[in-house]
């Protein structure tokens, strides 16, 4: 396919402060189910399964050296621990004697366990959120929520001084009656349920976040079983934080698929642009029933269901994942949770060989580049090519207030776009160019390099492109 003239651009950059983001912005999760050693998606291509049965994940293996240092380089961060099987476990908190499973509930999560994922959180300096039962097990009369199972994990992470930062009242409540257990959680119960839930962990954790719904939103249905707009009308100033899951496409283990995952359409503009549509309609219910709380994006990955074998940890995910993260801080959310560090194809580490993908060295680019202060986005019909400003992360060596970071997306397979930034043509500028020698590549380059998995410390440093003419060429895809 020939390859187009690129189009030169001049822009201005800075503007106003649209929004500031948390140092945490860019987080990740390790899913329950790997925890436990129990129903996941495996990194296997010819395993193609929907829901149930999926493959027994072997127990996730905290201690490796490599992971550690691999997680700390993506600090700060908040640990995720959640998905599914949070609305399933039984937590059993005594030393040396396994319990016995109740009705209800369909796995244990024992103290070893939550012993592994506290320490994995401290060595890599990460705030740790855990996603507690709200499922069938915890409950009595009425379906009423108790906290009888909770509290023991409470007073077991506080006599062993564990430090938690946020904790999820259930994983995408809205979607049980998807889950072909025959039951489902109404908008009413559950608002009563968090206040109680709220209550309780309060009482062990008074500083932590309680985040509520963390429903499911598929691409172009929305909410499948909309619960945010009554939830918050219930609960109204009891909620902390407002999170919710996205994904743009459907891998193909997915039962159902609203979007098929597909290398043509993931970085098409009004693909990427759909986003948008579910941003603005939750905004409107934050405002009009609970202003004070804050906005996470609790579970995303370019795939839902594990992600897409060959697409998912390829250069193209890349993209998408940088235009979410732009996307979402623009609109003032202060957390995103990337399904998963490691595991399945949508990990942003292959959990095999402990390489890093794509989506790793986005992320990575992202913490050491992208700082908490957001501007406004650039005017105009500029075609092919998304943009986002932040000031320049705080780490980074040299930076002062001025220091702007610029993300430039070029979503054209065949042309390079060619970008001037004309209030800032006096400046050196710093430039990263990440490429890959094609889309569904599963390693990239940085201005040419192969980033040095041994020595990220210096990683920026060594590899920036210092330039003082003002032209900055975006190759196409």
């Amino acid at each position: 396919m020939a390859r187009r003239k690129r189009i030169n651009y001049e822009l201005s950059i800075g503007g106003t402060v649209m929004a500031t983001v948390s140092s945490e912005y860019a987080s990740f999760a390790i899913d329950l189910a790997q925890v436990v050693g129990s129903d996941w998606w495996m990194q296997t291509p010819d395993k193609v399964m929907g829901l149930s049965p999926r493959s027994q994940s072997p127990q996730f293996d905290f201690k490796r050296d490599k992971l550690v240092y691999l997680a700390a380089a993506l600090g700060p961060s908040i640990l995720s621990i959640g998905g599914t099987k949070s609305d399933e476990l039984f937590y059993d908190m005594t030393i040396g004697h396994r319990g016995e499973l109740t009705a209800g509930y369909l796995d244990i999560f024992d103290a070893g366990k939550w012993d592994d994922i506290n320490e994995f959180a401290k060595k890599i300096g990460a705030k740790l959120s855990f996603t507690v039962n709200a499922g069938r097990g915890p409950r009595g009369e009425h379906r009423g929520w108790h906290g009888q199972n909770l509290e023991q994990l409470l007073r077991y992470s506080k006599e062993r001084g564990y430090d938690i930062s946020a904790f999820q009242f259930g994983n995408e409540v809205n979607a049980f009656v998807l889950r072909g257990r025959g039951w489902r959680l109404s908008a009413g119960r559950y608002a009563r349920d968090y206040i109680n839930a709220k209550k309780l962990i309060k009482q062990y954790y008074p500083d932590a976040v309680v985040t509520a719904c963390s429903s499911a939103f598929w691409p172009v249905v929305g909410e499948v079983v909309p619960i945010i707009r009554k939830t918050l009308k219930r609960a109204k100033d009891h909620i902390e934080v407002l999170s919710w899951h996205y994904y743009p496409q459907q891998s193909s283990r997915a039962p159902l698929r609203t979007s098929r995952a597909s290398a043509r359409t993931i970085v098409m503009p009004r693909n990427l642009n759909r986003l948008k549509r579910y941003i603005d309609k939750i905004e409107s219910i934050r405002t009009k029933y609970s202003p004070d709380s804050i906005l996470w994006m609790g579970e995303t990955g370019p795939a839902q269901c594990g992600g897409q074998p060959d697409l998912s940890d390829t250069f193209i995910s890349s993209l998408w994942w940088l235009d979410q993260l732009g996307m979402l801080a623009q609109n003032n959310y202060q957390v995103v949770i990337r399904q998963t560090l490691a595991g399945g194809d949508y990990g942003m580490i292959d959990d095999d060989t402990l390489t890093p993908r794509p989506d790793y060295w986005a992320t990575f680019l992202w913490k050491k580049l992208m700082g908490n202060n957001v501007y406004s986005p650039i005017s105009g019909d500029i075609k092919n090519l998304r943009i986002y400003t932040h000031d320049t992360a705080r780490s980074y060596s040299g930076v002062t207030s001025d220091c702007r970071s610029v993300l430039l997306i070029n979503t054209n397979k065949r042309r390079a776009n060619s970008v001037s930034l004309a209030n800032y043509s006096d400046y050196e500028k710093h430039v990263y160019i990440v490429t890959a020698v094609a889309s569904q590549d599963k390693s990239v380059s940085i201005n040419g390099q192969a980033p040095n998995v041994d020595d990220l410390k210096s990683t920026i440093s060594n590899l920036a492109l210092k330039k003082q003419d003002n032209a900055i060429v975006i190759p196409p895809l």
